[in-house]
């Protein structure tokens, strides 16, 4: 666990501030400290949102007169919750057709990786960007569930080449050791192997790789 210190760090941060996101309803002013007017004792107004920071709004107001850093806590939990989602969806489906390729299909593996040669080259928050102009705008004909979860498909659909070329590197290396070369001489079949030899190195690398994964789909959401 010493070596995760930076992983153990963030994800704790994280829990934290998903927490005080899901307790602000109960706590917290639900109308974010709204001030849009400022006045003197003789009624005249001196001050008119947005407010730059103060010590009452530490980083100012929106043009409404709410406090940012309020409205900041209370949505951190949709996108928390979100970005988690995400990072889930793409370790389980770029997981497994990692391990599918390493195992059952290598030679699609090169097919696959210069396919997907693109994503080494532009970053995925530029193509996320490209792939959601077309939902960019105001829409009154379309559900704002349809496009969260266009959203989210396209979230998923941009880390799971990665996620899929870092699994099957990682089970070609996890092959070629010792342990594992025995059992296939011995007559073990793969899904046995996958499941008794190679199940506690999944896991271990799969936790660490959804911490690292929240992060890329939480830096596009706050785009």
């Amino acid at each position: 666990m010493r070596n995760y210190k930076k992983t153990i760090i963030g994800s704790a941060i994280l829990l934290v501030l998903l927490l005080a996101s899901l307790l602000y309803t109960k706590f917290a002013p639900l109308d974010f400290n709204q001030l849009t007017l400022i006045t003197d004792s003789k009624g005249k107004v001196i001050g008119r949102a947005p407010f730059p920071p103060s010590k009452h709004f530490w980083i100012g107001t929106d043009r409404n007169g709410k406090d940012i850093l309020l409205l900041l806590l209370y949505g951190a939990k949709f996108t928390l919750i979100t970005a988690s989602g995400v990072a889930l969806l793409r370790v389980l489906f770029g997981g497994v057709f990692g391990i599918f390729l390493s195992l059952w299909a290598p030679f699609l593996k090169k097919y696959f990786s210069d396919f997907f040669l693109i994503f080494r080259y532009i970053p995925s928050v530029l193509i996320g960007i490209i792939l959601m102009l077309p939902i960019v705008g105001g829409f009154t004909d379309v559900a704002i569930s349809s496009i969260v979860t266009y959203q989210i498909i396209i979230l998923v659909f941009i880390g799971f080449p990665s996620v899929t070329i870092f699994t099957a590197d990682l089970m070609d290396e996890l092959l070629r050791t010792t342990f594992v070369k025995s059992s296939l001489l011995m007559g073990a079949s793969k899904l046995h192997i996958v499941r008794k030899q190679l199940m506690p190195y999944i896991r271990s690398y799969g936790i660490l790789f959804f911490v690292q994964q929240i992060l890329a789909p939480y830096r596009l959401l706050c785009i």
